[in-house]
C-alpha cells in the first residue's frame, strides 16, 4: 500500500509512476482512480509533460472527474509545448473539432504535424487527412499520401483505406489500382467497412483486381452486416440482378430496407421499384410511393422520374398532374430522357401546365439529343406537321430537322418512324435515299398496328 504522503514530497516523475499503476491497476475503483488523479495533478504542477497529458486525458473522457473539455485542452496545450507527442496529437484534435476550444484548423494542422513528424500514426492519418481536405492548409494531395503511407504502413486501417483510394485516383501518387487494391485489402481484412466496402466495389467493376462478383458480394456483405449503408445498398443491387451470383429477392430488399431506413435515397429508391413489381416482397403501390417520395425529396431523379408517373397514372396516390409535371420537371433538369420526353409531352397537351411549344420542344430536344427514340419521333412531326400536334402555333417548319429526328427514330427500331421514313424515300421527300432502303424501312415496320402519320405529304 502506497504511503500517499510520502509520494507527495518526492520528485514529479516518482509522484507520476504510482499514480499510473492506480489507473492502470485491475479492478479499479473511483478510490484508485481518485488518488492517481491526485498524483497525476501534483505532477502536472511540477511541469511534467505526461502527467499533464494524462490529466487532460482524463478530464476529456470524465475518467475520475466531472468532464471538463476545457481543463483537458489546458493540460494537453502544456504537455505539448513541452513536446509531448501524445499532447500534441490531442490538442490537434480538439482545436479540430472544437472540443473545449474555438475550432482553429490552421492551428490544428501545426500540433498534428509536430506529433506526425515524431511518427505518431494517429496524427499522420489525420494531417494526411487535412492536407486532402483544405483544412488549416493549403491542400497538398503528394504530402497527403505522404503522410497517409506513413501511417498505413503502421497498420493504420484508415490511412490503408484511403491510400487505396489515392492510388485507385492518382491522387497525390501515381495511378496504382493494384496497389490500392492491396491496402484496401489489407484494412478490409482488419474489418474497416470502409474498406470493405471500397474492396468489393473494385472487385465488382475489376479495378486493380480481375472482377470477382462472388468475393465482391463476401466483402459488400460483410461490410452490411456492420451498416455500412453503401454496402448495404450494393448489395442489395448484387442480389436483385443476381449477376454472376446467386439472386436473393427476398434478401435484397431486407438490405435495401436497412439502408433505406438509415435515409440511403439509392436504396428508398429499389426499394420502391420492389414493391412496385412485387419482387421480393408483396406488390404495394402505397408503400412503392412512400419510399419514392422518400428518394425523390433526396433529389434521386429516377425516384422523381417515377414518382411523376404515379401522380399522372393514379398508381398509388390520388390523380394529380401538377404535381406530375413538378416532379418530372425535377428530374429532367438533372438530365433524365424519359422525364425530359414525359415533362414534353405533358407541355404540348397542357396537362399539369399551360401549353408551351417551344419549351416542349426544348425538353423534347434534350431528350432526342440523349437517344430517346419517342422523343426523336415527335420532333419529326413537329417539324414537318407543326398544326398537327400544336393547334396552330406558329412553328416554321423544318424539313432538314424532322428528316434527322426521323431518321434516327427509325435507327432505333421505331415503326412509325421506319414507316414514314420508307415513304419519304419512296417519293424522295426531303431525303434520297436507294430503293433497297425504302424495301427494309417497311420490312421492319410491316406487321405494326399504330396510326401512321405521312410525313411525306407535309413535307411536300
Amino acid at each position: 500500500m502506497f504511503n500517499h504522503q510520502g509520494i507527495q514530497s518526492t520528485s514529479a516523475e516518482k509522484q507520476c509512476q504510482p499514480g499510473a499503476n492506480f489507473s492502470t491497476g485491475v479492478g479499479q475503483t473511483a478510490d484508485r482512480i481518485a488518488a492517481a488523479n491526485g498524483l497525476y495533478l501534483l505532477a502536472a504542477k511540477q511541469d511534467l509533460a505526461k502527467a499533464q497529458h494524462k490529466l487532460g486525458l482524463y478530464f476529456l473522457d470524465g475518467v475520475g472527474v466531472d468532464p471538463n473539455t476545457e481543463e483537458a485542452v489546458r493540460y494537453f496545450r502544456l504537455a505539448a509545448d513541452q513536446g509531448h507527442v501524445g499532447a500534441q496529437y490531442a490538442l490537434g484534435r480538439c482545436l479540430l473539432d472544437g472540443k473545449g476550444v474555438d475550432p482553429n484548423a490552421k492551428e490544428a494542422v501545426r500540433y498534428l504535424r509536430l506529433a506526425a513528424d515524431q511518427g505518431h500514426v494517429g496524427a499522420q492519418y489525420n494531417l494526411g487527412c487535412c492536407l486532402l481536405e483544405d483544412k488549416g492548409v493549403d491542400p497538398n494531395a503528394e504530402e497527403a499520401a505522404r503522410y497517409l503511407r506513413l501511417a498505413a504502413d503502421q497498420n493504420h486501417t484508415d490511412a490503408q483505406n484511403n491510400l487505396g483510394l489515392c492510388l485507385l485516383e492518382g491522387k497525390g501518387v501515381d495511378p496504382n489500382a493494384k496497389e490500392g487494391v492491396r491496402y484496401l485489402r489489407l484494412a478490409a481484412e482488419q474489418g474497416l467497412s470502409d474498406a470493405q466496402y471500397n474492396l468489393g466495389r473494385c472487385l465488382l467493376e475489376g479495378k486493380g483486381v480481375d472482377p470477382n462478383a462472388e468475393e465482391a458480394a463476401r466483402y459488400l456483405r460483410l461490410a452490411a452486416d456492420q451498416n455500412h449503408t453503401d454496402a448495404q445498398y450494393n448489395l442489395g443491387r448484387c442480389l436483385l440482378d443476381g449477376k454472376d451470383v446467386d439472386p436473393n429477392t427476398e434478401e435484397a430488399v431486407r438490405y435495401f430496407r436497412l439502408a433505406a431506413d438509415q435515409g440511403h435515397a439509392g436504396a428508398q429508391y429499389h426499394l420502391s421499384l420492389c414493391f412496385a413489381r412485387g419482387r421480393g416482397v408483396g406488390l404495394n403501390m402505397k408503400e412503392a410511393v412512400k419510399w419514392l417520395h422518400s428518394a425523390a425529396e433526396q433529389g434521386r431523379a429516377g425516384a422523381q422520374y417515377h414518382l411523376g408517373l404515379c401522380f399522372a397514372k393514379g398508381w398509388g396516390v390520388g390523380l394529380n398532374m401538377e404535381e406530375a409535371v413538378k416532379w418530372l420537371h425535377s428530374a429532367a433538369e438533372q438530365g433524365l430522357s424519359n422525364a425530359q420526353y414525359n415533362l414534353g409531352r405533358c407541355l404540348l397537351e397542357g396537362k399539369g401546365v399551360d401549353p408551351n411549344a417551344k419549351e416542349a420542344v426544348r425538353h423534347l430536344r434534350l431528350a432526342a439529343e440523349q437517344g430517346h427514340v419517342g422523343a426523336q419521333y415527335d420532333l419529326s412531326l413537329y417539324f414537318a406537321i407543326d398544326t398537327c400536334l400544336f393547334d396552330g402555333e406558329d412553328v416554321d417548319q423544318n424539313a432538314k430537322e424532322a428528316m434527322r429526328y426521323l431518321g434516327l427514330a427509325a435507327d432505333q427500331g421505331h415503326a412509325d418512324a421506319q414507316y414514314n421514313l420508307s415513304l419519304c424515300s419512296a417519293e424522295g421527300v426531303g431525303v434520297k435515299r436507294k430503293a433497297g432502303e425504302v424495301l427494309n424501312h417497311l420490312k421492319s415496320a410491316d406487321g405494326e398496328q399504330a396510326t401512321r402519320r405521312s410525313i411525306s405529304t407535309a413535307l411536300r
